[in-house]
């Protein structure tokens, strides 16, 4: 998330659970930045 390109922020990151998946996933959603 280091290299989102300019003009972007990260809005939101909500954990989510899969029980068929080892290690931990996530939903970000991302807005364009504010000037």
């Amino acid at each position: 998330m280091a290299n989102l390109p300019e003009g972007v922020v990260i809005k939101e990151v909500v954990e989510l659970h899969v029980p068929q998946l080892e290690g931990e996933r996530h939903l970000v959603v991302i807005q364009p930045k504010m000037i």
